[in-house]
């Protein structure tokens, strides 16, 4: 009841307000309210429309100036130009007159976990000597502008990652071997080697039959073009695993204290890497899904290499 009696009071006063009513009016129609509220949301509306014409206009006289010269010093700038212009802005500006709170939106922009990331990744100190976090943030704002492809992530991490394997089967021998290595250990094959594939063919195995090589393909028969499809990925999977496992023994030919050299664990890491590599395509071959132009320039590598293997 309390509710109804507040909600017609508020109804009374709203109408009192809007002058729907006097002494001598006792009622009003409902199109008079409607006109009454759409006048003032309108007349509101052209307030706040003629409010905002004005800051604009006071902002837009106020740093014309500064707008001109900005379009004069970027016209016909290439890209890598303009940002060198701002970077230079960027360090001109010492860090002691920046705002608080610009340093605390560029903190929100790139938190402080994401910016350490980014250095390590370009093998960055995280922090220098006297250097703050912000000084820290502009300055990786600045090696990403001068040199935005210098971290070389993907090709770095893989090998990192090769270097990883070959590093830790190292030290897997070092702690199994108690830490010292005897004078014999030269003569015993195995530990530092590499993984082959044994092959068990020959290259004049390959050779022959790679005679048909790419060839005796017909549109009009379709069963015998699958047929030499599937013999052409045998003959590339056949090849390409033996030249792996020549490398391979090449490699584990090595004598074992050139094998725990930094120089022959790099090449030990090389041929590993190669190895991850080249398993999706082996995969392909293997189930004959290759793709046909991938398939073609295959086959003419191939065709060049193998009669030059010896």
């Amino acid at each position: 009841m309390d509710l109804l009696r507040a909600e017609i009071a508020n109804k009374r006063k709203f109408i009192e307000q809007n002058n729907l009513i006097d002494e001598r009016k006792k009622f009003f129609k409902r199109e008079e309210l409607n006109k009454k509220i759409e006048d003032e949301y309108w007349a509101k509306q052209n307030d706040h429309y003629e409010k905002k014409s004005r800051e604009k206009n006071n902002f837009d006289q106020s740093d014309i100036k500064n707008s001109n010269s900005k379009d004069e010093s970027f016209y016909g700038k290439t890209p890598e130009e303009i940002a060198t212009i701002k970077l230079k802005k960027i360090i001109e500006n010492p860090s002691n007159e920046r705002s608080s709170n610009e340093t605390e939106s560029d903190e929100r922009i790139l938190p402080r976990k994401e910016v350490v990331k980014r250095l390590r990744e370009r093998n960055q100190p995280i922090l220098l000597f006297g250097e703050s976090e912000s000084d820290a943030f502009r300055r990786l704002r600045k090696l990403e502008i001068l040199e935005p492809d210098s971290t070389e992530k993907g090709f770095r991490n893989d090998f990192q990652e090769a270097m990883e394997k070959v590093d830790a089967a190292y030290l897997e021998e070092i702690v199994k071997s108690g830490g010292s290595f005897d004078s014999n250990s030269d003569k015993k094959r195995g530990k530092n080697d590499v993984k082959i594939e044994e092959m068990n063919t020959s290259i004049d195995e390959i050779i022959q039959e790679a005679k048909y090589l790419g060839r005796q393909r017909s549109n009009h028969k379709v069963r015998l073009d699958e047929a030499r499809r599937k013999s052409d990925c045998s003959i590339i999977s056949k090849f390409l695993k033996y030249l792996l496992e020549l490398w391979g023994r090449k490699l584990n030919d090595r004598n074992e204290s050139e094998k725990r050299s930094t120089q022959g664990r790099l090449l030990t890491a090389i041929y590993t890497q190669t190895q991850d590599y080249l398993k999706p395509m082996f995969k392909q071959l293997t189930k004959e899904t290759i793709a046909e132009d991938i398939l073609k320039h295959l086959i003419l590598i191939n065709l060049i290499d193998v009669p030059e293997v010896s």
